[in-house]
């Protein structure tokens, strides 16, 4: 850990009209920078969108609903880019 610099800690409660930005963490979900990760696996060193979504986030989205199966019809988060799919 960095212990040069001044760690500023902004408690939700002291804002006013700003909402939570997540409730789920990247250590559970993936991060942008997850997901750029995983992509530049299929795509040689490259990632060809700027703010991909991280499988283990789309996975986490799914398992909300209900388990799927290999037949069912699931609605893309994500519509545009086929994250889903």
């Amino acid at each position: 850990m960095d212990e040069t610099r001044i760690i500023r800690k902004i408690y939700l409660q002291d804002l006013e009209g700003r909402t939570p930005e997540t409730i789920w963490f990247g250590k559970d979900v993936g991060t942008t920078r997850d997901a750029a990760a995983e992509l530049k696996e299929f795509f040689d060193g490259n990632s060809p969108f700027d703010t991909p979504k991280p499988t283990l986030l789309v996975r986490h989205m799914l398992q909300l609903g209900t388990a799927t199966d290999e037949e069912d019809i699931i609605f893309d988060f994500f519509a545009g880019s086929g994250t889903t799919a």
